[in-house]
């Protein structure tokens, strides 16, 4: 991981049901520990284990138990 001037943490979890995370909100959250103002901040960032990047999209739309439906672009965790 390039240039990452803190990280304080890093947990790996098991997702105990199937979400959706927007991944250009997740991106954005990723490239906020370049800006001054986010330098104390704790950040929450979902990364691909396997490329220790944050995750990419993997689908345009998300059904949530509750029925509703959210577009967008979309990293579905299991």
């Amino acid at each position: 991981m390039e240039n990452v001037p803190v990280l304080d943490r890093m947990e790996k979890c098991k997702a105990t049901q199937t979400f959706a995370i927007d991944a250009n909100k997740n991106l954005a959250m990723a490239n906020y520990r370049y800006m001054q103002e986010y330098a104390e901040a704790p950040l929450t960032v979902f990364i691909d284990p396997k490329t220790m990047k944050p995750y990419e999209p993997n689908a345009g739309s998300f059904t949530r138990q509750s029925g509703d439906v959210i577009t967008g672009n979309l990293r579905i965790i299991k």
